[in-house]
């Protein structure tokens, strides 16, 4: 099962640590190519 658009809108506008609902798990949104690394 993916993760709704819900989700992804809230893992990229809450500082909260969500879960999935399926396994528990925590998700992370990874910041887009070409910015990671920079500083």
């Amino acid at each position: 099962m993916g993760i709704t658009a819900e989700t992804v809108n809230l893992l990229m506008t809450e500082d909260d640590i969500m879960r999935c609902p399926n396994c528990t798990r925590i998700l992370v949104l990874a910041p887009p190519l070409g910015e990671a690394g920079r500083d």
